[in-house]
């Protein structure tokens, strides 16, 4: 098995924000095999594989080859930003990794990476892209110009032959004009810039300076056939007929972008909702707190209400009872009740009115000496 870690970030030492998401495992791994292109997340500290989908668990050794390179330092130069760029996507750096299946047939893997905190965890979020066909065109052209024009004609992924110094298209195949949207006679000649919303000047001066670093897969938006497409451009240089000129590969990563922006809304989606929930559980709380308050509040009232009733009560010159409805009995007697009928509080306190002689025979007596019965509401 053959590796190669490749670091393609232009990166300053300016930080960016890095995602998080909270939501738990489970759901993660269902939303990795909804969007159905390969995906990976690695822990950075364990090295470890704790997520993938079933796309990306068809590649053989992937876990061993995470293990062999220096993850760290791949997760910190992923969290650094690429301030000339405007696309997210394209300030993540890129590694390849290529191994020989079982039939010898060599795999090579393009890894795009991004740092992403799972719960408070340190990881990598990896989308993988298969390069291998594009191995096997840059192979093939190297043998002769009747099998080039065969594979270039042929082949099934978009390829543009380009004057390497102005960037005008000179040929283009099958696929390439079915991408773009025009015929052979209408590429020829128009300067591959006219596909882009970025000048003229501009967009050779990006072109020039990604191939001199030697760099492949530049994220650029192109304008096609089907409307503007996120398209990853990887080149090699050939020699036709004793001219060299620059090959161009298209690659169509539109879904793969979106499968990007998926996962970044469901995070930004669930930070709102959950500052949405918190502050409604606020705005609950301190309702709660104010009906407390006031329940407190009316509670000392009714305390002081009850000990300024039994002062008034016991200090009352009339004979006065207190008798609880629901029992049936009294429950407190003054001191002028007591003193009048000669009786103790004992033989009056917890028993019914009816059973109390002064009460039950005596009404007479008992309203013309203005001894009050007193049913509280």
């Amino acid at each position: 098995m053959a590796t190669n870690n490749e670091n393609r970030s232009n990166s300053t030492s300016k930080q960016k924000s890095i995602p998080t998401i909270d939501m738990d495992l489970k759901t993660i791994r269902s939303l990795l095999e909804g969007l159905n292109y390969p995906m990976f997340v690695v822990d950075v500290e364990t090295k470890n594989i704790i997520l993938t989908n079933q796309s990306a668990q068809a590649y053989t050794g992937l876990q061993d080859y995470i293990k062999s390179i220096n993850i760290k330092e791949l997760y910190e130069a992923s969290c650094k930003q690429e301030p000339s760029s405007k696309s997210v996507l394209n300030e993540q750096p890129t590694i390849n990794y290529s191994y020989k299946n079982n039939d010898g047939t060599e795999i090579l893997l393009e890894i795009k990476v991004t740092p992403i905190n799972l719960k408070g965890v340190k990881t990598i979020f990896g989308i993988v892209n298969n390069l291998s066909h594009y191995l096997k065109v840059e192979e093939s052209l190297k043998q002769n110009i009747v099998l080039f024009q065969t594979l270039f004609d042929e082949n099934t992924l978009p390829i543009l032959l380009v004057e390497p110094n102005s960037f005008t298209i000179t040929e283009a195949n099958y696929y390439a004009r079915d991408f773009l949207g025009l015929t052979l006679e209408q590429l020829r000649g128009t300067p591959f810039s006219s596909f882009s919303n970025i000048p003229n000047k501009r967009f050779n001066t990006i072109l020039s300076d990604f191939m001199e670093k030697k760099y492949t897969g530049l994220e650029l938006p192109i304008k096609t056939g089907k409307g503007s497409r996120d398209v990853s451009i990887h080149y090699t240089y050939a020699q036709i007929a004793g001219k060299q000129v620059l090959l161009l590969i298209l690659v169509d990563v539109t879904d793969r972008n979106r499968a990007i922006e998926a996962v970044v809304s469901v995070k930004k989606n669930l930070a709102k909702e959950v500052e949405r929930q918190t502050a409604h559980l606020v705005e609950l709380n301190d309702s709660l707190v104010e009906q407390i308050a006031m329940k407190e509040n009316a509670e000392s009232e009714l305390r002081r209400s009850e000990t300024l009733f039994i002062r008034l009560f016991m200090a009352n010159p009339n004979g006065m009872v207190l008798r609880d409805i629901k029992k049936g009995e009294v429950t407190l007697v003054n001191k002028s009740f007591l003193k009048e009928f000669r009786l103790k509080k004992e033989e009056i306190v917890r028993k019914p009115p009816e059973k109390i002689s002064v009460l039950s025979s005596n009404i007479n007596y008992i309203n013309t000496r203005q001894i009050k019965f007193i049913k509280p509401c």
